[in-house]
Protein backbone atom coordinates (compact mmCIF):
# COMPACT_ATOMS: atom_id res chain seq x y z
CA UNK A 1 0.00 0.00 0.00
CA UNK A 2 1.59 3.23 -0.77
CA UNK A 3 2.58 6.31 1.71
CA UNK A 4 -1.12 7.95 0.56
CA UNK A 5 -2.90 5.22 0.25
CA UNK A 6 -2.04 4.70 3.94
CA UNK A 7 -3.08 8.16 4.48
CA UNK A 8 -6.42 7.94 2.49
CA UNK A 9 -7.54 5.24 4.42
CA UNK A 10 -7.13 6.74 8.18
CA UNK A 11 -3.81 5.00 8.64
CA UNK A 12 -0.52 5.55 10.90
CA UNK A 13 -0.05 9.37 11.02
CA UNK A 14 4.17 10.61 10.38
CA UNK A 15 4.81 14.52 10.52
CA UNK A 16 4.61 14.75 6.89
CA UNK A 17 1.45 13.68 7.10
CA UNK A 18 0.59 16.39 9.78
CA UNK A 19 2.15 19.19 7.99
CA UNK A 20 0.52 18.50 4.74
CA UNK A 21 -2.91 18.53 6.91
CA UNK A 22 -1.58 22.36 8.46
CA UNK A 23 -0.74 23.93 5.36
CA UNK A 24 -3.73 23.12 3.75
CA UNK A 25 -5.93 24.01 6.40
CA UNK A 26 -4.31 25.51 9.20
CA UNK A 27 -3.84 25.08 13.00
CA UNK A 28 -7.46 25.51 14.02
CA UNK A 29 -8.89 21.46 14.89
CA UNK A 30 -12.06 22.76 14.02
CA UNK A 31 -11.24 23.76 10.20
CA UNK A 32 -9.98 20.18 9.77
CA UNK A 33 -11.97 17.44 8.17
CA UNK A 34 -13.47 14.86 10.99
CA UNK A 35 -12.10 12.26 9.80
CA UNK A 36 -8.24 13.71 10.20
CA UNK A 37 -8.96 15.05 13.29
CA UNK A 38 -8.14 12.35 16.04
CA UNK A 39 -5.37 11.23 14.73
CA UNK A 40 -3.88 14.66 13.84
CA UNK A 41 -4.72 15.41 17.60
CA UNK A 42 -2.99 12.32 19.05
CA UNK A 43 0.30 12.99 17.29
CA UNK A 44 -0.13 16.15 18.25
CA UNK A 45 -0.02 15.35 21.89
CA UNK A 46 2.52 12.66 21.80
CA UNK A 47 5.51 14.23 19.86
CA UNK A 48 6.97 17.59 20.51
CA UNK A 49 8.26 18.24 17.29
CA UNK A 50 4.26 17.68 15.84
CA UNK A 51 3.06 20.43 18.52
CA UNK A 52 6.14 22.84 17.27
CA UNK A 53 4.48 22.74 14.13
CA UNK A 54 0.88 23.30 15.47
CA UNK A 55 2.28 26.35 17.05
CA UNK A 56 4.52 27.16 14.10
CA UNK A 57 1.00 27.34 11.96
CA UNK A 58 -0.80 28.97 14.61
CA UNK A 59 1.65 32.01 14.69
CA UNK A 60 1.24 32.01 10.87
CA UNK A 61 -2.83 31.87 10.80
CA UNK A 62 -2.27 34.87 14.06
CA UNK A 63 -0.43 37.06 11.14
CA UNK A 64 -2.23 35.76 8.41
CA UNK A 65 -5.59 36.91 9.97
CA UNK A 66 -4.61 40.43 11.15
CA UNK A 67 -6.68 43.19 10.20
CA UNK A 68 -3.44 45.27 8.26
CA UNK A 69 -4.73 49.13 7.73
CA UNK A 70 -4.33 49.44 3.92
CA UNK A 71 -1.41 52.38 2.65
CA UNK A 72 -2.43 55.31 2.35
CA UNK A 73 -1.82 56.49 -1.17
CA UNK A 74 -0.74 59.93 -2.11
CA UNK A 75 -3.24 61.77 -4.31
CA UNK A 76 -2.23 61.72 -8.06
CA UNK A 77 0.06 58.45 -8.05
CA UNK A 78 -2.22 56.97 -9.99
CA UNK A 79 -2.47 59.84 -12.51
CA UNK A 80 1.63 59.86 -12.68
CA UNK A 81 1.83 56.10 -12.96
CA UNK A 82 -0.30 55.87 -15.89
CA UNK A 83 1.18 59.18 -17.82
CA UNK A 84 4.58 57.71 -17.39
CA UNK A 85 3.37 54.36 -18.99
CA UNK A 86 4.23 53.72 -22.68
CA UNK A 87 0.98 54.04 -24.57
CA UNK A 88 -0.26 51.28 -26.38
CA UNK A 89 0.50 50.36 -30.06
CA UNK A 90 1.67 54.43 -30.13
CA UNK A 91 5.10 52.52 -31.81
CA UNK A 92 5.23 49.83 -33.98
CA UNK A 93 8.43 48.08 -34.40
CA UNK A 94 9.40 46.83 -37.51
CA UNK A 95 9.83 43.61 -38.38
CA UNK A 96 13.38 43.06 -37.78
CA UNK A 97 13.42 45.20 -34.87
CA UNK A 98 10.36 43.00 -33.51
CA UNK A 99 13.07 40.31 -33.87
CA UNK A 100 15.81 41.68 -32.64
CA UNK A 101 13.57 42.99 -29.41
CA UNK A 102 12.29 39.39 -28.95
CA UNK A 103 15.63 38.06 -28.66
CA UNK A 104 17.30 41.06 -26.24
CA UNK A 105 14.75 42.25 -24.50
CA UNK A 106 17.37 44.75 -22.70
CA UNK A 107 17.45 48.35 -23.23
CA UNK A 108 20.80 48.79 -24.74
CA UNK A 109 20.26 46.39 -27.83
CA UNK A 110 23.23 48.39 -29.93
CA UNK A 111 26.04 47.09 -26.85
CA UNK A 112 26.08 43.25 -28.40
CA UNK A 113 25.33 43.98 -32.03
CA UNK A 114 28.19 45.99 -31.75
CA UNK A 115 30.87 43.26 -29.86
CA UNK A 116 29.22 40.79 -32.81
CA UNK A 117 29.88 43.13 -35.52
CA UNK A 118 34.03 43.59 -33.52
CA UNK A 119 34.57 40.64 -33.16
CA UNK A 120 33.46 39.42 -37.06
CA UNK A 121 35.63 42.02 -37.91
CA UNK A 122 38.89 41.16 -36.12
CA UNK A 123 38.00 37.46 -37.20
CA UNK A 124 37.73 38.53 -40.91
CA UNK A 125 41.53 40.37 -40.64
CA UNK A 126 42.86 37.81 -38.87
CA UNK A 127 41.74 35.43 -41.37
CA UNK A 128 43.04 38.20 -44.37
CA UNK A 129 46.22 38.64 -42.61
CA UNK A 130 47.44 34.72 -43.63
CA UNK A 131 48.56 33.78 -39.36
CA UNK A 132 48.07 30.29 -38.88
CA UNK A 133 49.54 28.13 -36.23
CA UNK A 134 52.68 26.80 -39.10
CA UNK A 135 53.61 30.41 -39.68
CA UNK A 136 54.11 31.09 -36.05
CA UNK A 137 55.95 27.61 -34.96
CA UNK A 138 53.08 27.01 -32.50
CA UNK A 139 51.19 24.01 -33.12
CA UNK A 140 47.66 23.66 -32.05
CA UNK A 141 47.87 21.85 -29.23
CA UNK A 142 50.25 23.68 -27.22
CA UNK A 143 48.36 27.00 -27.86
CA UNK A 144 45.17 24.99 -26.34
CA UNK A 145 47.83 23.87 -23.70
CA UNK A 146 48.53 27.91 -23.09
CA UNK A 147 45.11 29.34 -23.04
CA UNK A 148 43.41 26.73 -20.62
CA UNK A 149 46.64 26.04 -18.39
CA UNK A 150 48.68 29.14 -19.13
CA UNK A 151 52.31 29.49 -19.80
CA UNK A 152 54.59 26.38 -18.85
CA UNK A 153 58.37 27.50 -18.14
CA UNK A 154 60.90 25.18 -18.38
CA UNK A 155 64.16 27.13 -17.21
CA UNK A 156 64.59 30.40 -18.95
CA UNK A 157 62.01 29.96 -21.76
CA UNK A 158 58.46 29.75 -22.32
CA UNK A 159 56.80 26.72 -24.20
Amino acid sequence: MTKDANAAQGGAWTLDRLERLLDRYGADPAAWPASERPGALRLAEADPVARGLMEETARLDVVLAADIEPVAVPDGLRSRILAAAPAPGRQRPGRWFGLIAALWPFEAGWQPAMALAASGAIGFVLGLSGISAESTGVSFDSAVDSLVLGPVVIGESLL
